[in-house]
C-alpha cells in the first residue's frame, strides 16, 4: 500500500514502511525514515506492542518536508477494523499518533494516500459504502470536501498527483483487466496509459513529464519509466527479483524503491533515473523483516 508524492527541491529523508522489531503475532508495521545515504534510521509512528493489532502504512511527505500523512488500521477483537488517515512531523516522539484528518475512524478500506503539490489536498484509495471496488476520492487536509473522481468495475488504488496539482495518475485492476490511467483532478478526462492489469504504483517525476510504476517482467517484478502520455517506455531494472513501489528523488536525478529476493524480504534501493547504480539504501537487522513502500520526501524548509 504506497503512499506517492514527489516535490521539487533538495533531497530530504525517505519515509517506508517497515515491521522491523514487531513482536505482535498478528501484522503490525510502523512508518520509518532514513537519510539517502543509509544512516540515521528511526521509527516516526507507534506501530504496536503485543497483544495490540495496530498497523500504520502508506507515508507520504506533505510539501514542507516536516510532516507525513500516513493511514493507521486498527484490528478489533472481533475482526473488525477502524481506519484513519493521520498527520504527523517526523521529528515528534515515535510513541505518540499523529493528528486525525477525518472526523471519525471508518471501517471501510484505506489502501493508499498522496498529497497535492500545494499541500491542501489528499488524494486517497478507499471503498466507503455501498462501493463493490476502491475508487479515487480527493479530500481536504482538514478531512473536508470528499470528492469521487473514478467509477466503474475496475479496483482503483495507489494515485499520484501530477507536480502542477491538475492530473492523478492510479492503477486500476481487477479479473485480468486493468492497467496504468490517469484523470483531471475533477475526474474528467479518464485515460488509459498502459493496458497491463500487473502496472502498479505510479508515480510523477518531480518534473511531471515522466511516470515510473513496476510491472511484471519474467518471472519476477521490474521498475519501468515512461512519459506522461502513456509512450516511450523503459525498463530500468531486470525484475529477476521483485522491485516495486518507485518513486522519484525531489532532484529528479534518482528513484527509491523496495526490492525482494535472494531469500530477503524487501528492502530499500536507489538508483539513478536511468536505472544505472542501483545501490541498498536500508536494510533493518533480521532477514525476516520487511523495508518498504517508500516515499522520498524534500528538505524540510
Amino acid at each position: 500500500m504506497p503512499g506517492s508524492a514527489t516535490f521539487r527541491g533538495r533531497n530530504g529523508l525517505i519515509a517506508f514502511r517497515s515491521d522491523a522489531g514487531n513482536t505482535a503475532r498478528r501484522e503490525s508495521h510502523a512508518i520509518w525514515v532514513v537519510n539517502p545515504d543509509g544512516t540515521g534510521a528511526k521509527r516516526v509512528t507507534p506501530g504496536a506492542d503485543p497483544p495490540k493489532s495496530e498497523t500504520d502504512y502508506s507515508p507520504v511527505f506533505l510539501p514542507d518536508g516536516h510532516r507525513l500523512a500516513y493511514v493507521r488500521q486498527v484490528y478489533g477483537g472481533d475482526f473488525a477494523t477502524a481506519n484513519q488517515i493521520y498527520l504527523k512531523s517526523v521529528s515528534a516522539p515515535a510513541s505518540a499518533v499523529g493528528a486525525p484528518v477525518l472526523p471519525e475512524s471508518v471501517e471501510y478500506p484505506i489502501l493508499s494516500l498522496g498529497v497535492s503539490p500545494d499541500g491542501h489536498k489528499l488524494v486517497i484509495a478507499t471503498q466507503p459504502p455501498p462501493l463493490e471496488e476502491t475508487q479515487i476520492f480527493t479530500l481536504g487536509l482538514d478531512g473536508s470536501g470528499m470528492t469521487r473522481l473514478t467509477s466503474g468495475p475496475l479496483a482503483a488504488k495507489s494515485p499520484d498527483f501530477s507536480p502542477d496539482g491538475k492530473t492523478i495518475v492510479f492503477t486500476a485492476r481487477r479479473h485480468g483487466h486493468g492497467g496504468v490511467f490517469t484523470v483531471r483532478a475533477d475526474g474528467s478526462g479518464l485515460r488509459r496509459l498502459t493496458a497491463r492489469p500487473g502496472d502498479g504504483a505510479p508515480s510523477f517525476s518531480p518534473s511531471g513529464d515522466r511516470i515510473v510504476f513496476n510491472r511484471h517482467a519474467g518471472r519476477g517484478v521490474g521498475i519501468f519509466s515512461m512519459r506522461a502520455d502513456g509512450g516511450g517506455v523503459v525498463r530500468l531494472t531486470d525484475g529477476r527479483g521483485v522491485d516495486r513501489g518507485p518513486v522519484f528523488s525531489p532532484d529528479g536525478r534518482s528513484i527509491a524503491f523496495s526490492r525482494a529476493g535472494a531469500g530477503r524480504n524487501p528492502d530499500i534501493y536507489a538508483m539513478r533515473a536511468d536505472g544505472s547504480g542501483v545501490h541498498l539504501v536500508y536494510r533493518s537487522r533480521g532477514r525476516s523483516f520487511s523495508d518498504f513502500a517508500p516515499d522520498w520526501g524534500p528538505m524540510p524548509r
